[in-house]
């Protein structure tokens, strides 16, 4: 099963691809300009979507085609930091300057289990590294946790395979571990069928 991992210039997305095959799926790092056509000759079954410093109401531009690709595409996406603003952009919601940062290690209080957060129990500790949040909920999705900053750290499209994280699961200073990736490929696998 194919599962890349999109390149946005954070830090961390080489871990979440070794992740990725640790866990037994195929994977490569694929760069921000991926278009559904090439997801398509990969015949990528999920999608990850790493994290990076841009700012989405001040770079939109640089993200046009993978914007164009999250709205297109029917396969399972996950968007972390970065790429969970813009996912919350495309459909119709909006990522601006959070009212307080965060940075380090925060809680993440659990409000809807769902499939991407099963057996993470009611809370976890998650790394934060961001500036911006998702300000306003895009229509069709449900926030599935917070924390005490912030009110989206995760959501998902209610019809849609589409989940996006604030913090980075990635890290060894999430107490996550692989789950969320774990219960990603659960999911990709079961919308493959």
């Amino acid at each position: 099963m194919m599962i890349p991992v999109v390149e946005v210039g954070g830090q961390y997305n080489h871990l979440i691809h070794r992740i990725l095959t640790e866990l037994g799926a195929e994977s490569e790092i694929i760069g921000l300009d991926t278009t559904l056509e090439k997801l398509e000759k990969m015949n990528a079954a999920g999608l990850v979507m790493g994290g990076g410093p841009q700012r989405i109401d001040k770079e939109l531009g640089a993200f046009a085609t993978l914007g164009k690709t999250i709205k297109d595409s029917p396969i399972p996406m996950l968007g972390i930091c970065v790429t969970h603003q813009l996912m919350a952009f495309v459909y119709g919601g909006k990522a601006g300057a959070a009212k307080s940062p965060e940075y380090g290690e925060v809680e993440v209080i659990v409000d809807k289990e769902d499939d991407i957060l099963m057996g993470l129990g009611p809370k976890f500790t998650a790394l934060q590294t961001h500036n911006d949040e998702v300000v306003k909920l895009p229509p069709k999705f449900e926030i599935l946790a917070h924390s005490e900053h912030c009110k989206i750290q995760a959501m998902r499209h209610k019809l849609l395979p589409r989940f996006g994280l604030q913090f980075h699961p990635e890290t060894v200073r999430s107490s996550t571990d692989p789950r969320i990736f774990e219960n990603f490929i659960r999911i990709c696998k079961k919308f493959e069928k």
